[in-house]
């Protein structure tokens, strides 16, 4: 049995930290769900495929362990486990499901874009309170 992981997140250098609130958000927005459609308790496929999804993506991306992860979607350790596996054999043999999932792992994993020059650039060389004399 694989042993658990315990630290709550994982953050690559440059980059954000990424957290089981902003999987499932990236998820939901992919599957076109509402937020809180993952923590449902249906069977629905609409729902339970991205919910396995989510709790794959979560167990590859974070160090959470198992019963964090399930108690992310209110449900068992075991559920967990089977939902990771299933997401596995998906991912080797369906090509449109290792296609999203590389699409969102890129997307979670990508360094936050931050703008180069948050003001005009003109405004970096004014000085508050003095203005220009014209002549």
């Amino acid at each position: 049995m694989t042993p658990q992981r315990r630290a709550h997140s994982f953050t690559l250098p440059g980059s954000h930290s990424v957290t089981m609130k902003t999987i499932c958000a990236a998820v939901c927005q992919a599957y076109e769900l509402k937020a809180d459609a993952l923590k449902e308790h249906t069977n629905r496929t609409a729902v339970s495929h991205p919910r396995q999804l989510a709790i794959y993506l979560g167990y590859v991306l974070t160090n959470l362990s198992y019963p964090t992860i399930g108690r992310t979607f209110f449900m068992h350790h075991t559920t967990v486990i089977h939902a990771i596996k299933k997401m596995q054999a998906l991912v080797e043999t369906n090509g449109a499901v290792r296609e999203l999932v590389a699409d969102l792992r890129t997307q979670l994993t990508a360094p936050v874009q931050r703008e180069m020059f948050p003001k005009p650039i003109s405004t970096l060389f004014e000085v508050p309170g003095r203005r220009e004399k014209r002549g």
